[in-house]
């Protein structure tokens, strides 16, 4: 005779192993060791299906168990070996899939509260910034540089004009892209400077 777990027995009957652990309480199943002794079992619970208690319980009594407290007919029936999974045994896993559903969003949430806490912790110490002040400065580096090159047109284009040698038309111009990117390099710790006086203003 073939003996399997209570686990993989209620595998076999697709029942949750909580069905298989109420069916041995009331004497349903022939177990050996701990084990569940298969045809022997398979065949008790046909006999017992449909809430015939008293047959359980004289199941019960000849394994030494006494007669189990009374039960209900709606309460002991089970789904017989080759039926689907009850609407009972589906009910008993919604908590299961419920809770886990939960513990996944809690986990997801705490996730993200920590990634929060640690923006937080970084734009403190000046190593974050928020977005506006960022784009308020990127867009007054833009304009710098964009009156700047107008300033190189404006300064240079006339004298552009009326050199003739090559050499001399190339040192002016690099001379005035030279005063561009020190301007430039002047003014970027200055908006460093302003975003994190923005974030110490933010925190406090």
């Amino acid at each position: 005779m073939p003996l399997e777990t209570k686990a993989a027995f209620a595998r076999r009957l697709n029942w949750n192993r909580s069905t298989v652990t109420r069916a041995a309480q009331a004497g349903r199943l022939v177990l050996v060791g701990g084990l569940v002794d298969v045809e022997p079992s398979l065949a008790r619970l046909k006999s017992t299906e449909g809430g015939r208690a008293d047959v359980a319980a004289r199941h019960a009594a000849e394994r030494g168990r006494g007669e189990p407290a009374p039960i209900r007919a709606a309460e002991n029936a089970a789904p017989t070996p080759t039926a689907p999974r009850s609407a009972e045994n589906d009910a008993q896993a919604a908590p299961d899939a419920d809770g886990a559903g939960r513990a996944r969003y809690k986990a997801i949430t705490l996730q993200f509260e920590n990634q929060q806490i640690k923006l937080g912790m970084a734009m403190a110490r000046g190593l974050r910034f928020a977005r506006k002040d960022v784009s308020r400065e990127a867009a007054a580096l833009g304009a710098i540089v964009r009156s700047a090159v107008e300033r190189v047109i404006d300064q240079t284009a006339p004298r552009l004009a009326v050199m003739t040698a090559a050499d001399r038309r190339r040192a002016l111009l690099g001379a005035e892209l030279r005063a561009v990117r020190r301007a430039l390099r002047a003014e970027f710790p200055r908006a460093l400077r302003r975003l994190r006086s923005n974030s110490q203003r933010g925190e406090a």
